[in-house]
């Protein structure tokens, strides 16, 4: 299965996008003109890196595509077409030259094969990274050097990053956290409290049995002790990371790692000129589990006054349309005095793993005050869940998640590979995460936000995958990443 080889990417799935679209997805349809059009597209978009769209090599089939049709096949009875993966590295001839040589030489690059440019206004950062569940999750927004999890070493072992989020201590997600601090730098690690102590004595003793004198080698453990959130001051809009965490002894005056526990409220402010910011949201897990939203420090233009705020959305509204005239309005309503220039956190990126469809808010149940019905509060349903959040405490988390243009989030179960969508559902309580019936109702109520759908469990291939959502007609604003 490809799955083992790094990941790939299902674009928004619209049939008007067919000359564009690539993905390694099946598109559906009863249209015999358009299976032979798709047919004789997928040939010529000579697809896959990994067999060079024959569909097969000396081995056997081809593990990356899957079943794709072989060049020249002529076969336009069956309703499922192949289309090459649209992503960055695959889209580009030269790069996925250089990817295909490069992971020959290690098989490991293949985990950051596929890149994708996140959206948003001005959006500049690129996502790349691997994600199953039970083997190992981690990302890496490129430009910022910030990582999403640490269950993959990066693929230059002399990387440096910025800062490491880390959403909680299962091992899928910390695996290759000792490799990503395999370096000169002094990266922020950021890890839940509860789970903090633990992860920092894995990292500690991985390095240990390097030397011969095992533990001490490594120094002493040393535990952050419980306190209190680093509180913001007056007109801040973040705290300074170096004020939230403890730092490792480092040798040759090198300033040691930063660890920086975090629990739900949490904003930090990154060190560095790019401006970034992180928020911490609560998830809900078996264990302790954080998400974070990854914001930038942007001045933007607001009215000083209601009605002024009111008058300047309407004016950005109108800068698709009419550019030339909406801007000259927004110039002269600044000219006026009638609007001023704020720092804002501006929200860029949500990264929810692992987590219940909790994170978005309260059950129906609940929401409909039948708290006694509650499936994550009933003990032999879930024996580690938690209770809904009340709706106000979850409004604001919501709403925050809900701002940034593109949302990481878990999907590990779905109705496929013989399961049911009540038994996906009943699977999702049980086990602390999210079913694709859950989440829908999410994504169709947010067309403008962008769902990258990651953490799907290895009981389903990726064939499984990428056909249920293609079968069940899945909204344009979702992009898979298996």
């Amino acid at each position: 299965s490809s799955s083992h080889f790094g990941s790939s990417l299902l674009p928004r799935l619209d049939r008007r996008h067919l000359p564009q679209m690539g993905g390694p997805s099946k598109l559906l349809s009863d249209d015999a003109a358009y299976l032979q059009a798709a047919a004789a597209a997928a040939v010529a978009a000579a697809a896959c890196i990994c067999c060079g769209g024959q569909g097969a090599d000396q081995y056997g089939d081809c593990p990356l595509c899957e079943g794709c049709h072989p060049a020249g096949s002529q076969d336009f009875s069956l309703k499922l077409a192949w289309r090459s993966c649209p992503c960055l590295t695959c889209t580009s001839p030269a790069s996925a030259t250089k990817q295909s040589a490069a992971e020959s030489d290690n098989p490991q690059i293949a985990y950051w094969r596929h890149r994708w440019r996140l959206p948003g206004p001005g959006s500049v950062w690129t996502l790349s990274g691997h994600s199953r569940a039970l083997e190992r999750t981690g990302f890496c927004i490129e430009e910022t050097r910030v990582f999403l999890d640490a269950g993959v070493g990066w693929r230059n072992p002399t990387s440096s990053p910025l800062a490491i989020l880390v959403t909680h201590g299962h091992i899928d997600h910390v695996n290759a956290l000792p490799l990503l601090l395999r370096c000169n730098g002094d990266p922020a690690v950021f890890v839940p409290r509860e789970h903090l102590n633990g992860v920092r004595e894995m990292c500690r003793m991985t390095w240990a049995v390097k030397r011969k004198d095992g533990s001490r080698g490594a120094g002493q453990r040393a535990d952050v002790e419980p306190g209190e959130m680093a509180e913001l001051k007056p007109g801040e809009l973040a705290v300074p990371v170096g004020d939230m965490g403890l730092r490792d002894p480092a040798p040759q005056d090198v300033r040691g790692r930063l660890w920086v526990p975090v629990e739900p409220g949490c904003t930090a402010l990154l060190p560095g000129n790019q401006g970034l910011l992180v928020r911490t949201v609560e998830c809900y897990h078996t264990v302790a589990d954080i998400g974070y939203l990854v914001c930038e420090r942007k001045k933007v233009l607001r009215g000083k006054t209601p009605d002024a705020q009111v008058e300047l959305d309407a004016l950005y509204a109108r800068l698709p349309n009419d550019k030339r005239a909406a801007g000259q309005a927004i110039g002269a309503l600044r000219k006026s005095g009638a609007t001023m220039d704020v720092e804002e956190a501006v929200p860029r990126l949500a990264f929810l793993c692992d987590t219940t469809v909790q994170v978005f808010g309260p059950c129906a149940d609940c929401r409909a005050g039948r708290q006694e019905s509650c499936a994550f509060a009933d003990r032999e349903r879930n024996p580690n869940g938690r209770r809904c959040p009340t709706a106000e405490a979850a409004e604001a988390q919501r709403a925050a998640i809900l701002a940034c243009p593109a949302v990481i989030v878990e999907c590990s179960f779905m109705a496929a590979g013989g399961m049911t969508e009540e038994e996906s559902e009943a699977e999702a309580v049980l086990r602390g995460h999210l079913s694709w019936s859950q989440l829908l109702p999410i994504v169709l109520a947010h067309p403008g936000t962008t769902f990258v759908l990651v953490h799907f469990s290895e009981r389903y291939t990726d064939r499984e995958i990428r056909e249920h959502f293609l079968a069940s007609g899945s909204p344009p604003n979702i992009v898979l990443w298996v």
